[in-house]
């Protein structure tokens, strides 16, 4: 396998000064790094036969640069994302438990022997670097990515997390270590990890070549374990004091709708809310019967008249007027705003998606990877055409 090697910069005028010269020197092309990271699993043999060929067209070109092989954990049940879940390494790479399955072995020779095992195995593939493990405490009942991290001790996560880089990188990184980048959310939330960049300056001087929350401000509220929708709303209500109006979402669906429509409706029709309205893209069939039970017609919901809530509200702030102690917003505030006209449904033909089963993970998971998430309306380049969109 030819080895790959992670480098650093030359200065822009230093390369152009190499264009006419021959293949550049090892020290030479410090600084540019080629990542290729790994999102299919295919067979061992297949695999690291693709990643040989990658590495022999990478060594080709003119700077000869060759590809440093990421991936997220490939060994543990349902790729590190659950603990007891079917993933896709049986038959490809050694099968362990999740990540939460690892912490429950108590047991750290154990998870020593997991990482030095998966080590060799990943090294024989061609990976030299896994974005994982996730060190993040379950401090958040709520926080979906509670399964993908260990334990909510953080003497425990540090014990495990040390013996897992231990065994992939070893005490420094060498020409046997698989290099660890450890996950940990939000405090530590880094673009540069998402978006290209240059790194300058020995490496003090970080500079996006695109962002994306730079000129946002997020404020994160405790609002109660098994608080429902409209008391979690009158939680943050001091947060939008004089604030005409305010979106909200459920947080576990997806559109391509264009808010700013959505908004100049609302606005426009003088109501206190609105929801997007959406047809639902659910696998079954409306059944139309007479009394005694027999069968007189059978519509697939999806090409039904039946539209659903799709999570998605654009509301006056005097929304939350109508929100009593322990009430919700669906089913006690919007009932006494539509007597009086003031609730309104805007119809969305287009991509909605939620994301309940580990089926609606996949599907969504297909679209990122295909580079056709319709949802990432930011983002021109990763578009589906309206035909495909809406029947995805």
């Amino acid at each position: 396998m030819t080895q790959a090697a992670a480098t650093f910069s030359l200065p822009r005028d230093s390369l152009q000064a190499h264009e006419t010269s021959q293949r550049l020197t090892r020290f030479q092309r410090r600084g540019y790094q080629r990542y290729l990271i790994l999102r299919q699993r295919p067979a061992i043999a297949q695999l690291a036969t693709n990643l040989n060929n990658a590495q022999t067209q990478a060594e080709g070109t003119r700077l000869g640069i060759p590809l440093v092989i990421v991936s997220n954990p490939l060994n543990t049940l349902g790729g590190g994302n659950a603990v007891f879940e079917p993933g896709g390494g049986p038959g490809q790479f050694s099968v362990w438990p999740g990540t939460l399955g690892l912490a429950a072995t108590n047991n750290l020779q154990l998870i020593r022997d997991f990482a030095d095992i998966t080590r060799v195995e990943w090294r024989n593939a061609g990976i030299r670097r896994m974005y994982g493990m996730q060190v993040d405490l379950i401090t958040e009942p709520r926080w979906t990515r509670n399964r993908t991290t260990f334990t909510e001790s953080p003497q425990w996560a540090a014990a495990i997390t040390r013996q897992i880089v231990l065994g992939y990188q070893g005490p420094r990184v060498g020409f046997d270590s698989v290099a660890e980048v450890i996950k940990h959310f939000f405090l530590t939330y880094n673009e540069a990890m998402a978006n290209d960049f240059v790194l300058s300056d020995g490496g003090a001087s970080v500079h996006l070549l695109k962002t994306d929350i730079h000129d946002w401000n997020i404020t994160f509220v405790h609002t109660g374990l098994r608080a429902s929708i409209g008391e979690r709303l009158l939680a943050v209500r001091h947060h939008l004091e004089g604030e005409e109006m305010f979106l909200a979402s459920y947080g576990d669906t997806l559109t391509d709708a264009d808010l700013p429509s959505t908004i100049e409706t609302t606005k426009t029709a003088g109501v206190t809310a609105s929801f997007l309205a959406v047809r639902p893209n659910y696998s079954f069939h409306i059944v139309s019967m007479d009394e005694g039970g027999y069968v007189d017609g059978l519509r697939d919901v999806t090409r039904s008249d039946v539209w659903i809530n799709g999570g998605f509200f654009v509301m006056r702030s005097e929304v939350l007027d109508q929100i009593g102690p322990g009430e919700d917003l669906v089913d006690e505030a919007f009932r006494r705003l539509m007597p009086e006209g003031r609730l309104l449904a805007q119809r969305h033909p287009g991509f909605w998606a939620p994301m309940d089963t580990l089926k609606d993970k996949q599907s969504l998971e297909l679209l990122h990877e295909n580079g056709t998430a319709p949802w990432q309306v930011w983002d021109p380049a990763r578009q589906l055409e309206p035909a495909l969109a809406a029947s995805a």
